[in-house]
Order: structure tokens, then sequence, then C-alpha cells
């Protein structure tokens, strides 16, 4: 899947970073374990435009985060 290149940091801070989305999910889920639901996501979409997704503030604010524990 990667070809001949392994970038341990960079999946582990993907991980990091995708268990912001993941945390509010599990948290109800725990919640009430009945109450869970399965969507479906739509496979030929095409968008008109490109744009940067609202779910992508967390990956900002992280990154914000590193660049200032840096310095």
């Amino acid at each position: 899947m990667h070809g001949r290149f392994r970038w341990p940091f960079i999946t582990h801070l993907y991980e990091v970073i995708q268990s912001v989305h993941l945390a509010g999910n599990e948290i109800r889920f725990l919640g009430d374990i009945r109450a869970t639901k399965f969507s479906v996501t739509p496979k030929t979409e095409i968008l008109e435009k490109d744009f940067v997704s609202a779910l992508a503030k967390p990956f900002y604010i992280l990154l914000g985060l590193c660049i200032a524990a840096l310095a």
C-alpha cells in the first residue's frame, strides 16, 4: 500500500487525529449501546467544487499545538 516507504510518525499522527473524531461516537456508544445505527455512505457522489472539509479543524489545531511545542 505504501510502496517502499513506511512513515511510522505520520501514521501515528494520523491515528491520533482520527481519535478526535472517534471519541464522541465512542462515548455515545458506551452510554447507550442499543441506540447505535449503521449509515451507508454514497459511493458514486461527485463534488462540483473542491473545498476543505469542516472535519479538518482538529488537524489544524493539533498542527498548531505541535508547532508551538517545537518553538
